[in-house]
Parts: structure tokens; sequence; C-alpha cells
């Protein structure tokens, strides 16, 4: 039934969102020290170019296979990204532990506020309108 793979691909579709997407801009700072907006520049458009031609894609695996299948090959593709989340390795040295598990004192930067709920209503913006179209 289709109940059961909307709630898989859901579930697989977070985890290689959160594995990958926001982690893949974060390590370009670790990579790329000069030119940090030319490539994030081109990490950003290629990912839009994939989005675009998705539609497409999806359109011969529904005409081909059905939705069932569609949402599987999807959840592959999604594991596939979250793999390659872990493939990740930051090339800053690790900080000194302070003991503490949560930071609450960066909570007083308003630079680190506006980031923290800017970041998600940019992206609840810039993915809406890719569903809709």
């Amino acid at each position: 039934s289709l109940g059961p793979l909307y709630f898989t691909y859901g579930i697989v579709f977070a985890g290689g969102c959160s594995f990958a997407y926001q982690p893949s801009l974060v390590i370009l700072g670790h990579y790329f020290k000069r030119r940090l907006g030319l490539v994030n520049g081109i990490v950003t458009a290629g990912s839009s170019v994939f989005t675009i031609t998705l539609p497409f894609l999806l359109s011969g695996l529904l005409e081909r296979v059905g939705l069932a299948n569609t949402l599987r090959v999807l959840s592959i593709l999604m594991f596939v990204l979250m793999l390659a989340g872990f493939t990740y390795k930051p090339l800053l040295p690790k900080p000194v532990s302070s003991g503490k598990v949560f930071n609450m004192n960066i909570w007083k930067s308003l630079g680190y506020r506006i980031w923290a709920f800017g970041i998600p209503a940019a992206l609840y913006g810039y993915f809406v309108p890719y569903v809709h179209l």
C-alpha cells in the first residue's frame, strides 16, 4: 500500500537532506577559503539544475514503473545521499571539549539568532515553490 511507502520515503528524505544538504554547504568553508562565494554559488546552482530536471525524470518513472516503484527509486537515491553525507571530513581542528553538552551562550549573539531562525525560513521559501511547480 502507498501509506507505508509515503512514510518510508518521508523518513529517508528527511534523513538524506539532514545528513547531506546543510553539511555540504558548511564543509565548503573547510576546503575553499579564497573562492568560497563562487563555490557556494556553483553548489547551489547544481542543486537547482537537478531540481529542475527532477520532474522530467519523475514523469518518465511514473509512466514506466508506477507510483510505488517511483517512490522506491526516490528512497534509494535519498539513501545514497544519506551515505554521501558520511563522507564529509572536516579539516578544521576539533575544539577543546568543555564538558558542556549544550552551550546556551550562543543565543546571546544577535547574529546567531538571526541565522538560526533565518535558515529554516529561507529553506521554506526555497523548497515550497518547487513543490507547487
